[in-house]
């Protein structure tokens, strides 16, 4: 039945038809086989996870789109740029309309939408082998959904709350609609286009995936054809993107396709100090960058996001051929079997969970990555379409160009599996066979190439100290102080280096009352990494607690000299001068703080009364009208 689709299949191979009998072959089962051990292994990684404190805390970013939907669940739009991508905000909050907001039905419900993808991605396997023998063309399909139900990094990422699970699945369904050869436009071509336009508005560089997606529909068009099945496909996809675009040019941040984010993950991973920006997880050290754009006076999302392209493009300029060779080592990355996890370090995701253990490894091969695409490279070229070969090659290479240009991770590149697996399925289930010797030394230059050391993946991948910070932000949230100050411990030993260690102990220690040993360890966070902010105004609130108001002062002015918009470090020196009766200095502070739209109303109101308590009644009127006009409606 497909066959008419295909003029240019070779006539020696039409014969498919003949295994196929009077009914055309049916996938069902390999598709539901995939299903099942899709969401039989996302369940038991998810039990698996039962022991952390994440799946009853919510961190990072995870958090940072919980509150965003809340928000906009409250307005019924959302009152400011996108800060995070839309698509997960959007589906977050429509789940909390629902009533299914808690964790763990978020949860299952990524499970169930991981076991999906896995199903669609068999299924197109099948329809994209539609010329081959029947035998081959099934044994692709159970292997190609298997693959992707039992893909540890896929696992991992899918049951996170975040918005990777359904970039997923918006891939899949127009990869399986696209998978079908057609010769002219067809009425898929609209779902086709829009569902990829919604994944691009959950992760802005699957805007690659228009490449195999297009090429793959336009393989077998007519040639008068191709030019309105394209600009279909091409309007449908921009759709949601325009949707976005529009929304956050009218909030001010018109350079921001998707979210207001891109500029500073371009910086982390194309400025002078690429490769430790590449690894800084939340913290002092990833603060530190983005505060950069706010130390030049850049304070929208649309002045930040300037600032960073702006930044990223005179240190191209200034050396275009470190810049070249950069991208080559990401692009190398990219590609390589080695996971960069940014997220979790891979080494407590694979204590934790017996499931990543026997799907994520590393024992001197990296896999499954370092597998799939050797495997890829050896899917015999008879045994697909030339124009499906090359749409699925050509999409892998653009979309790793794509990460190239920012930086890799894990969760980003794990897209490259649905382009991969149905060559790397075929490739198995021909046997291999029939493989010129070019083709085997292809291949077997990718195997080698793909599990190499690789010293820059390890070098930027998520630490142990790292992760140790995640743990004890998660327990903080539950209010588990005990647990979260073994965590910030544990992190100080594991690296007495790290600054970030220092200030979340530090912290810990100033909840417990240990005032001493927290100015100590926010004293030793100041001498790790000076030029930071938000580490001198920890600090100041550390001599605050042990009495050094002096030296507090210093601190918060530091931080400002660092940073003149810090508005933690004006309230702070301000509240910390008045207390100290130096109500001059106070008050020159609150109206430099009120210079850059910053109003402390209750050390202003307290600054007020103090000044007329001195007889300074013309000031404190002064004062006091100017915080009542910035005084928030009730």
């Amino acid at each position: 039945m497909y066959l008419r689709a295909m003029p240019s299949a070779p006539a020696g191979r039409r014969h498919a038809a003949k295994n196929t009998g009077s009914l055309p072959p049916s996938p069902i089962r390999a598709v539901l086989a995939a299903f099942a051990c899709a969401l039989l292994a996302r369940g038991l990684h998810l039990w698996s996870l039962e022991s952390t404190p994440y799946l009853d805390a919510l961190v990072v970013d995870a958090l940072g789109f919980e509150e965003d939907a809340r928000i906009l669940a409250s307005h019924g739009s959302f009152p400011d740029a996108f800060q995070r991508p839309p698509l997960y905000i959007y589906i977050r909050a429509a789940l909390s309309f629902l009533g299914m907001d808690a964790t763990r039905t978020v949860s299952v419900i990524h499970c169930l939408v991981g076991a999906l993808t896995a199903a669609l991605i068999a299924l197109t396997t099948f329809r994209l082998s539609a010329d081959q023998d029947l035998a081959v063309r099934q044994r692709a399909t159970w292997i190609a959904g298997l693959m992707v139900a039992l893909y540890g990094p896929l696992i991992a990422t899918e049951v996170e709350l975040l918005a990777s699970v359904w970039v997923h699945a918006l891939l899949a369904i127009s990869l399986l609609l696209v998978a079908t050869p057609a010769e002219r436009l067809r009425r898929s071509d609209v779902p086709a286009g829009l569902a990829l336009g919604l994944a691009i508005t959950g992760w802005a560089p699957a805007v690659a995936f228009v490449v195999p997606i297009a090429m793959l529909r336009l393989r077998h068009a007519f040639v008068d054809q191709r030019a309105k099945v394209a600009a279909v496909l091409l309007l449908c996809t921009s759709v949601a993107p325009a949707l976005s675009a529009m929304h956050n040019a009218s909030h001010g941040a018109p350079l921001s396709l998707v979210s207001a984010n891109a500029g500073i993950n371009l910086w982390l991973g194309n400025n002078p100090n690429w490769q430790d920006t590449w690894a800084a997880g939340p913290g002092l050290y990833f603060d530190r960058e983005e505060q950069r754009p706010i130390r030049a006076g850049a304070l929208t999302w649309g002045q930040k996001e300037r600032w960073y392209s702006a930044a990223v493009w005179s240190v191209v300029k200034a050396d275009p051929g470190a810049a070249s060779l950069r991208v080559l080592e990401k692009l190398g990355c990219a590609l390589h079997g080695a996971e960069i996890s940014r997220d979790h370090n891979r080494e407590w995701l694979r204590r934790q969970s017996p499931l990543i253990a026997a799907t994520m490894l590393d024992f001197g091969a990296q896999l499954p990555f370092g597998l799939l695409l050797p495997l890829a490279l050896l899917c015999p070229l008879g045994r697909l379409h030339r124009g499906t070969y090359a749409a699925l090659l050509a999409g892998t290479l653009v979309y790793a160009f794509v990460l190239a240009l920012w930086f890799v991770a894990m969760r980003y590149r794990v897209l490259l599996v649905f382009l991969l697996v149905p060559l790397a399925a075929t490739a198995l289930a021909a046997r291999l066979q029939g493989l010129p010797k070019l083709q085997w030394l292809v291949g077997g230059i990718a195997l080698l190439a793909c599990n190499v050391p690789n010293a820059l993946a390890e070098r930027v991948s998520a630490t142990p100290v790292q992760e140790l910070i995640r743990l004890r932000q998660a327990f903080t949230a539950q209010e588990k102080l005990a647990e979260a100050m073994s965590c910030s411990r544990q992190a100080v030993k594991e690296d007495p280096n790290d600054a970030d260690g220092h200030v979340a102990l530090g912290i810990d220690l100033l909840t417990a009352g240990e005032n001493a040993q927290a100015y100590q360890h926010l004293q030793r966070a100041t001498e790790l990494i000076p030029d930071s902010e938000a580490a001198w105004h920890y600090f100041g609130n550390g001599c605050l607690a042990v009495q050094k108001h002096e030296q507090a002062i210093t601190s918060f002015q530091r931080a400002l000299a660092l940073n003149p918009y810090h508005e933690n470090s004006y309230r702070d020196l301000a509240r910390t001068q008045l207390a100290l009766g130096l109500v001059w200095p106070a008050l020159s502070t609150l109206k430099q703080a009120q210079r850059i739209g910053f109003w402390d109303l209750e050390c202003g109101f307290d600054l007020a009364n103090e000044l007329y308590r001195r007889g300074h009644k013309a000031e404190a009127t002064e004062l006091a009208g100017s915080l009542q006009r910035h005084k928030p409606a009730p």
